[in-house]
């Protein structure tokens, strides 16, 4: 009898060619994921950039204009018309942005921007809430659509790697404290703009 088969060595030699491939395929996706994540810190460096030029073009906070110009970039507070609605300060922030020519992203209006991960780009101010954006009582800006690992490695890339305190912080979806854990799936990145 001609039995045929494949020795030991060709068996060994096609698994360490799949272990190979295998390996090319996962750092080829952690190497993607760095990317995104450094594309993240550069999506809020570039809001940043954008707030403080304002700031020092115009004197004011862009956004903050519903007459009382306390500094604070409120959600709750009406702020101005834009397109025939009422928009509150955090939504005015993008038009004025916009408007004034420092943030140029082909966005109408008080549209909200996309982060690397294809979550909004917020801003807000807890205005002295301890419990709002994880206790950041400044003007902040939040980066949605992050699952807890990927928030867990923006922060310790870029600040503490702890989620409740440093200049980024980890958050739930309605900015209280969250967890860098599989039982907090979703998380809000939130950093401080004017430094805590």
């Amino acid at each position: 009898m001609n039995q045929k088969g494949f020795t030991l060595v060709e068996l060994a030699i096609v698994l360490v060619i799949i272990g190979v491939i295998l390996g090319g395929v996962i750092k080829g996706q952690e190497l993607v994921t760095n990317a995104k994540i450094k594309r993240l810190y550069r999506d809020y460096q570039q809001v940043e950039f954008a707030y403080f030029s304002y700031q020092d073009r115009y004197n004011a906070l862009p956004g903050d204009r519903a007459g009382d110009d306390d500094g604070i970039i409120e959600s709750g507070v009406a702020a101005d018309t834009v397109g025939g609605v009422t928009s509150t300060e955090d939504l005015v922030f993008w038009d004025a942005l916009r408007d004034s020519g420092f943030l140029k992203d082909g966005l109408s209006t008080i549209a909200l921007p996309k982060n690397a991960f294809d979550g909004d780009i917020t801003v807000g101010n807890a205005g002295g809430s301890a419990t709002a954006y994880a206790g950041l009582t400044t003007n902040v800006v939040c980066l949605a659509g992050l699952d807890y690992e990927l928030a867990e490695i923006f922060d310790a890339q870029f600040d503490d790697g702890v989620v409740g305190t440093g200049q980024i912080r980890g958050t739930q979806a309605d900015f209280t404290v969250g967890t860098y854990t599989s039982t907090t799936p979703a998380v809000v990145s939130c950093i401080s703009l004017d430094g805590e």
